[in-house]
């Protein structure tokens, strides 16, 4: 009876295979087709290392230049053979129109890891996107930026002195990649969260608990695991499974501490004054959606909402920051004339003065280092996006009218690979 089952369940599986490897013909045959084991995008390919016969994740980035050497469409389908669904990857200016059109058929990929703690305005759709973008856009305003100039002059004085970089020739030799992420991890927490943050604290408190700075660490560093592993895995007897879960359970735990805090902070404004100088008040991110959760109509916020909208803003923007100025401080080093040339034009900007917010906007030499670092490296170079319904994407060669229609059911995957170019 046994024997029966598994031979059944095997039949089926083959079944399911073959006729997925048939579907992919409907793609026409001016479409690139390449039929791996796995999926590149399937969970398996966070984990395995990259082999000749078998790419994983990232891939896109390291065969950058050549990915879609002599494939006029820029369009591959990936089909596997033993695991996952086929998607479409593509570099095709037609497929970002498609995908990225007002009303369109396409979607944002489902992302587990941003939903941790809640939906929110980086993994909702429709009407849900629409109503989190409204609650959480005045949040963004110009006391919020002036804050994030403050706190970025704080973070930097607080990692030179720490580190004993301040007034000396040399350093010694350290990891920029690491110094940029923790710059940015605390930046968007202390904006983001208003949670005090010291460059050096001890890993746990006195009582035992993990310290603030180690939590927040943690979580920004173990995003994608906890986003693919089942809950169970993080149960399991090892120790930096059993630190995930500590982490993101005391994160959870906070927040909700806070929240109760900073309603019964509301409440005693609201008392003494109007609600506009109460939103005048709450600078931070976090106070504002408070703020909105405890208004009534179109505003009201759930706790994992706030939750989730701080938690997305802080870890989904923390590693895009602090990868940008990774690149830009090594392009800065590599090229040294060019540094000059963006410290002259600092220095011409400002001059001997201490350099305040009111300057940001004048700093068009370090901007336009930004932009080139963003070209060269860019931090988002992939768009996952899924067809919301039974839909076709269409494909040109160049200039021509000629164009390859890639039909797509509803819930397949397109990645719009954003490839750097050379001017």
């Amino acid at each position: 009876m046994l024997w029966l089952l598994l031979k059944t369940i095997g039949l089926v599986y083959v079944v399911r295979r073959i006729r997925t490897v048939l579907q992919a013909r409907s793609f026409g045959p001016d479409v690139v087709k390449i039929y791996p084991f796995l999926s590149p995008m399937h969970p398996l390919g966070f984990i395995f290392p990259d082999l000749r016969f078998f790419r994983v994740v990232g891939f896109h980035w390291k065969e950058r230049a050549s990915l879609y050497e002599g494939n006029a469409l820029r369009t591959i389908v990936f089909v596997p053979l033993l695991m996952g669904e086929p998607f479409v990857f593509t570099g095709n200016i037609d497929a970002f129109y498609n995908n990225l059109a007002l009303n369109s058929d396409w979607i944002k990929a489902d992302n587990p890891a941003l939903r941790e703690f809640g939906d929110n305005v980086v993994t909702s759709i429709g009407q849900t996107w629409k109503r989190h973008r409204r609650i959480t856009a005045p949040a963004f305003n110009q006391d919020t930026y002036q804050n994030v100039w403050d706190t970025t002059a704080w973070v930097y004085r607080e990692m030179m002195d720490k580190n004993g970089w301040r007034g000396v020739a040399e350093t010694s030799t350290f990891n920029i990649n690491e110094a940029t992420h923790k710059v940015a991890i605390f930046l968007v927490t202390i904006v983001g969260f208003n949670i005090p943050m010291n460059w050096t604290e001890p890993k746990r408190n006195a009582d035992g608990r993990l310290s603030t700075q180690s939590m927040i660490l943690t979580i920004a560093g173990s995003l994608m695991q906890r986003g693919l592993l089942p809950r169970w895995v993080f149960k399991l007897p090892f120790q930096k499974f059993r630190e995930m879960e500590e982490a993101f359970s005391t994160f959870e735990e906070f927040m909700v501490a806070r929240i109760e805090a900073r309603e019964t902070e509301i409440e005693r404004l609201r008392a003494t004054g109007s609600d506009e100088e109460l939103g005048e008040t709450l600078k931070d991110v976090f106070g504002r959606l408070v703020h909105a959760r405890m208004a009534d109509g179109k505003s009201s916020m759930s706790d994992r909402e706030i939750i989730g909208n701080c938690f997305a803003f802080a870890f989904a923007g923390h590693e895009t920051s602090a990868n940008a100025l990774a690149a830009l401080l090594g392009l800065l080093a590599l090229y040294p004339d060019e540094q000059e040339w963006v410290y002259k034009s600092i220095v011409d900007t400002v001059g001997d003065k201490e350099m305040t917010f009111e300057d940001y906007d004048h700093l068009d030499g370090v901007l336009a280092c930004l932009y080139e670092g963003l070209r060269l490296f860019p931090v988002a170079w992939l768009l996952a996006q899924v067809s919301g319904q039974d839909t076709v994407l269409s494909l040109s060669i160049g200039k021509r009218e000629r164009k390859e229609v890639c039909p797509s059911s509803r819930g397949d995957d397109v990645f719009d690979r954003h490839c750097r170019t050379s001017l």
